[in-house]
This record gives C-alpha cells, structure tokens and sequence, in this order.
C-alpha cells in the first residue's frame, strides 16, 4: 500500500504547485531505496548521452524534494536515475529535465573546481555506518568533482578517485553518466549487500534550488545519515586487490657556479624513486604504505608569495596522506577566515628536505670558498 501510494505521489509531482507538501507526504520521500541490477557483457560507454538499451529498459527513480530555496516542496523540474552494477564496476546514469535547454549553467573548469553550473551528485555510503561517504559530481559541462564525507556532516575535498564520468545537453535538459570502480571504495562484502545512498541536483538560476533523493528538512542534523539505502548489490570481489603505484623521477643541474674546491663538476645530477602500495583484503579492511613519498608526481602546488613569519600551508595531495586524513584533523577553530582550518598536524612536514640552517661548530674548521678571492 506505501508503495503505491509513493508510485502515485512521484506521477503527479511534475504537476503540482510549488506548495510546501505534509509532513505525511514527506515520510514518503525519507529514507527511500533504490535497487542496483547487475549486467553481465553489456558495453557502456561513458559518454555523458544515456542511449544504451540497458538505461532504456531500467527502472529509473525519480521524485527529488526541494530543500532549498524551498524546503519541502516538489522539485523544479523532475530528476531521474537508475543504477547497475558488474563485477568491478558501479554504473549511475542521471537525466535532469529542463523545457530551458538553452538556460542550462555548464561552466567549464578544471577538475574538483565547484562552479555555479548544474551539478548532480551520487554519494555512497559503502559501510553503512551513517558517518561516512564517497561522493562523486558531474556538472553539465562535464566537469567532475568528487569528495569523501566523514563524521555525517564533514567533507574532505582533498580526497581524489580514478574514476570515470561525462554529461551531455539535448533538447530535453542534460545527462549524465557514471563509471566508479570498486576498486576505489572501501566497502565489505557480502552477499546481501546494502549500502547508504544519496542523490542530489543543484540548480542555481533557481534561486540556487537543491533538490535531493532522499529528503529529510533543512531543521534538521545529519548529512550521511538521512542517505536512503542501494540494496541489488551482491558478492562483490574487488579485483587485483595489490594496487602499486611506482614512481622514478631525475633532475640535472648544470652551472660553473657549482665548481668550488669540494665540488670539481660543473654539473649535479639527482635522482628519486619511491612507491604507494595498498592491498584491499576481503572483509574490508585495507593496508597503505609509501616509500619515500614524493610531492613531484602529484597536482602542483599553486603559487605563493608570503612576505609574512608565518609559513605557507598547502593541501596535501599525496594519495597515502590523503587515506584516512580525518583521522588526524584536530582543527584548532581559530575565527570564521582562512584560519579556522588550522590544524594540529600538518602532514605537509613529512618527507619534506630539511629546511633551516645547520648550526656552526667554532671548534672545527669549516672549508668554504670564496669566489672573489
């Protein structure tokens, strides 16, 4: 009987009146569930555009409720999706429907930039704790943006997973397409799996509307724990569970000034080499280490110019620091700025060259050189 009235109540939410709907009628829109199937030989491609016949035959679910600007209130224009699944990867295709095509927000900009575009996100609870989440968005213009959620209310933007994605404009509004591997969430497996699951749309020249899945009321807490559940999901085995990436990296120095009575070559040659490693065992648990982590072979620091006694932060970027980092954050909260995110542990310090000066010992000699002599 609640099933029907929620089929009934999501066909006729495209042509109700932006009113504030009961709070009956809203348990019906909380904690809801969806159903992954699983596809076996299909070939999807990510593409942003949803013309397979494995999304045309799905069972999509749609019904989103407004929590901003207008909390409890059917969603402007109606979103669905539906979710499939083989044996390595999670598969999430979104159709968000717009009579304005041409009004559509895609703006284009680098990866894990948040931008006032049409955004849809899928948020994954994969150990159904109600505290933690991966979250992978795409943007109309194709943009993606992923984060891991913690403690229910807390995000990390830091986080980054290889992962694929794509969204595509039609005549219709926009879509969008999913590729997650397992092999990037963190998860145990069973064979009657359920997991936490949220999907979400923002719509910004509507007033900035956030529309969700699975609702709860902006009066009340919690983030991750008002996800709704993604059940279908069965025995899944992550493959290659040893991931090793490896790096080796060399740099040269040519110069006369490098000449000096300790040092006969005009020339320095340096070089570094170092690994990740991490292995997914079959209960969920997981084991990192790093050989002489390296800030080379990941996303470049953007440049600063500090003329204060204070030192620079920057936002660690090294996969091993990244997993897990809301272990170590002891935010010290000083004010509403930049410095409230001041932490007790900078894991920036490790693997760093040493900085200072060495002190000097009057007791030994010291060999210098002084080229105008």
């Amino acid at each position: 009987m609640k099933r029907s009235i929620l089929l009934g109540m999501i066909l006729i939410l495209p042509f109700l009146s932006i009113a504030k709907l009961t709070p009956e009628e809203l348990d019906l829109f909380r904690l809801r569930e969806a159903t992954a199937v699983y596809i076996n030989s299909e070939k999807l491609t990510i593409d942003g555009i949803i013309d397979e016949a494995v999304w045309q035959n799905s069972n999509w679910q749609g019904g989103f409720i407004q929590r901003d600007p207008n909390d409890g209130t059917p969603e402007t224009y109606r979103t669905e999706f539906c979710v499939f699944y083989d044996n390595d990867y999670l598969y999430v295709g979104a159709r968000a429907h717009d009579p304005e095509p041409e009004k559509i927000s895609a703006i284009l900009t680098r990866r894990d930039n948040y931008s006032e575009s049409d955004w849809i996100y899928v948020s994954i609870d994969t150990y159904n704790d109600n505290r933690t989440a991966f979250e992978f968005g795409i943007n109309a213009a194709g943009v993606k943006h992923d984060l891991r959620r913690f403690d229910d209310t807390n995000a990390d933007d830091d986080w980054d997973a290889v992962w694929e994605g794509d969204s595509h404009v039609d005549e219709n509004g926009w879509t969008a397409e999913w590729r997650i591997p397992f092999r990037e969430l963190r998860f145990t497996s069973s064979e009657n799996m359920r997991w936490g699951f949220q999907v979400y749309r923002k719509l910004p020249r509507h007033n900035k509307e956030l529309s969700v899945w699975s609702y709860w009321s902006r009066g009340e807490e919690g983030f991750v724990s008002q996800y709704g559940s993604l059940t279908g999901l069965k025995d899944i085995k992550v493959k290659n569970p040893i991931y090793i990436a490896p790096y080796m990296a060399g740099s040269a120095a040519i110069s006369e000034n490098l000449v000096n009575p300790v040092h006969e070559n005009n020339y320095d040659l340096l070089s570094n080499i170092g690994a990740d490693i991490r292995y997914t065992s079959p209960k969920g648990l997981m084991f990192n280490a790093t050989i002489n982590p390296d800030f080379g072979q990941v996303e470049a620091d953007p440049a600063d110019f500090n003329l204060t006694e204070f030192e620079t932060y920057f936002n660690e970027n090294r996969p091993f620091f990244m997993e897990g980092s809301n272990i170590m954050r002891f935010s010290l909260g000083f004010g509403d700025g930049d410095a409230q995110f001041n932490n007790l542990f900078y894991s920036r310090r490790i693997g760093r060259n040493p900085q200072g000066w060495v002190p000097e010992d009057d007791n030994k000699g010291v060999l210098t050189y002084d080229k105008a002599s």
